[in-house]
């Protein structure tokens, strides 16, 4: 009998525990990304995401204190994210003739950043956001966006004329990685959303 009772009150918390987890599930990946950047007490609102199976995401976003338009990519617990430009936004889309692609060179920001890596001295500092420019090559196969060996970078500052130095902590690569592939997939789904990106550079 005591069995049964507690096996009845275990049923009986479960079925009022799962809408709140089914709620959780069925969150959109806008909001998903949304209520991360929340959570970080990051800046910005999210106007769409597109995500892959593992839970990372690229946002198109706005900073509520500035008003600029950011792409934000989270990737475990790293939130890398750039100001939106069109040479950025459109990246891999327009080769020249013979199929290549000119590198994507922006300027990035790996928000609440870890320090104690190698990567430690590229780019600045301001707190504990660390700002770094990115000098990224890349083909594109069948519409995807395929890194290079490395990713470029350059030391102690964030307008660099060279990019002599090489981004190794394996967060990072995956953050821009990540960031570079999930890009075609954020334009369809901006595109499928009738969201003007034009008036947002």
């Amino acid at each position: 009998m005591l069995c049964r009772k507690i096996f009845c009150a275990l049923a009986g918390a479960f079925l009022l525990i799962l809408p709140f987890a089914s709620a959780a599930n069925a969150m959109l990946p806008t909001e998903q990304a949304e209520q991360l950047l929340v959570s970080r007490g990051l800046p910005f609102v999210v106007h769409e995401t597109c995500a892959d199976p593992s839970g990372a995401g690229l946002s198109l976003t706005q900073n509520t204190d500035s008003g600029e338009n950011w792409l934000i990519c989270s990737v475990g617990d790293a939130v890398f994210g750039a100001p939106l430009t069109v040479d950025l936004y459109d990246t891999g889309m327009y080769g020249d003739e013979y199929g290549n692609h000119s590198p994507a060179i922006f300027a990035g920001c790996f928000f609440q950043d870890t320090r104690g890596t190698e990567d430690d001295t590229l780019g600045v500092w301001e707190g504990v956001d660390h700002y770094l420019p990115v000098y990224y090559s890349y083909d594109v196969v069948d519409g995807q966006i395929m890194a290079d060996n490395y990713i470029s970078s350059a030391r102690g500052t964030i307008d660099a004329d060279h990019y002599d130095a090489r981004i190794v902590s394996e967060e990072h690569t995956a953050a821009i990685h990540t960031f570079f592939e999930l890009l075609p997939g954020l334009r369809a789904e901006v595109a499928y959303s009738h969201i003007a990106i034009d008036e947002m550079f």
